[in-house]
């Protein structure tokens, strides 16, 4: 059965692979190294933690931009990662964040929390596509990364010039 998942303008193969004689499984072992699996452990770890601390501001101070869009990129970067767990036979972890994410003084904080964690999130994800070869993780790795790089810290940060200025409203 071929599996696709939609992030974003990617669509990633799970457990399929193309080449010039068209669609066929792939041929990889079943069980993740402990390399991987710590690395898709990390992943998941960090996008939890981003999904409450974006969900947190939204309880703080309403449907403030960026948040609103972000915390449901957040939902389907969760839900790639665990469609990672679950293909190679794996129990995704818990979210450990709920209920544990920072309140801020301001939405002006928020969002410089919000640029340092996208930064944060770019760097984690370099170190972590060093840890397999195996195609369908390095591409939801790849696709977080470019998520964080592009779009979500420049939203961030047009939030922390928008607060600066106060030239945009920042609620729907």
């Amino acid at each position: 059965m071929q599996t696709l998942l939609r992030l974003g303008g990617l669509i990633l193969n799970h457990g399929i692979t193309h080449d010039e004689e068209g669609w066929k499984p792939m041929m990889t072992p079943t069980t993740l190294s402990s390399a991987e699996l710590e690395a898709l452990a990390a992943a998941l770890d960090d996008e939890y933690k981003s999904y409450e601390t974006y969900r947190q501001v939204i309880q703080q101070f309403g449907d403030v931009r960026p948040f609103i869009n972000i915390v449901e990129a957040e939902v389907r970067h969760i839900a790639s990662l665990v469609a990672l767990f679950k293909q190679y036979g794996s129990i995704p972890l818990d979210n450990l964040w709920a209920g544990k994410a920072p309140a801020f003084m301001s939405v002006g904080a928020a969002c410089a929390a919000g640029i340092q964690g996208e930064i944060e999130n770019v760097a984690l994800y370099d170190r972590l596509l060093q840890s397999t070869e195996r195609l369908d993780i390095l591409n939801v790795f790849h696709a977080l990364r470019a998520a964080s790089q592009d779009p979500h810290l420049p939203a961030f940060q047009r939030c922390a010039q928008r607060v600066t200025h106060q030239q945009v409203p920042l609620h729907r």
